[in-house]
């Protein structure tokens, strides 16, 4: 029925506040009542519908902004006191719990690979991987104290081992569509001699 839905939006927009929805319809408070009483609208079960549709929406909000409240409250347009004690009715306080305990633990992981990033770099040299990740030595020290590289292979070994084995893919790849370049060649054979050369004359020296 037309009139039933219509009547019953109106009261969900107003969360069951029957002054106001009277108010919006433009018409007495007793002819209010008698279509809710002769559609048979259970305002209870529109009481019921309207928590649990705020109860979802808290959720996602407190999900999509990483359980920030300040963010959350601004997002619905209510007060940090008011979202506490909605958080406190609907019993989200383990779910606020365990969204900021997973957004630690992606920061932590984000970390982690940030770390990981600048020793593939830079090597352990803790003033190269400050200019590297842009953050100052005392930080990287930091970090290292509490993510040592031991712990970082250990924890991500098998990405690791994924990453090195699409790099080494990747670069014979290259290499097959990239034929090397004469100064790549020159380099190379420049190197060689170099090294033969420096060899040779440490086995004399030592024969000396």
């Amino acid at each position: 029925d037309q009139e039933k839905q219509k009547l019953t939006q109106s009261l969900k927009k107003s969360k069951v506040n029957v002054a106001e929805t009277r108010r919006k319809l433009k018409i007495p408070n007793k002819t209010l009542w008698g279509k809710i009483k002769r559609l048979e609208i259970s305002l209870d079960k529109i009481r019921r519908e309207c928590k649990d549709e705020e109860k979802k929406a808290f959720i996602k909000a407190l999900k999509e902004l990483e359980g920030n409240v300040s963010a959350v409250s601004l997002r619905l347009k209510t007060s940090k006191r008011t979202l506490y004690k909605k958080i406190k009715e609907y019993g989200l306080i383990d779910t606020l719990q365990e969204i900021r305990k997973n957004q630690k633990e992606e920061e932590r992981q984000k970390r982690i690979m940030k770390i990981w990033d600048a020793f593939l770099e830079t090597g352990l040299n803790k003033r190269l991987m400050a200019e590297y990740l842009g953050i100052s030595k005392k930080l990287v020290s930091i970090w290292l104290s509490k993510h040592p590289l031991s712990e970082i292979i250990d924890e991500n070994i098998d990405k690791l081992l994924t990453d090195l084995r699409q790099g080494i893919l990747s670069e014979i790849n290259r290499l097959q569509k990239e034929p090397v370049s004469e100064n790549e060649l020159s380099r190379v054979k420049t190197q060689i001699i170099a090294e033969k050369t420096f060899e040779r004359d440490s086995i004399f020296s030592q024969a000396m």
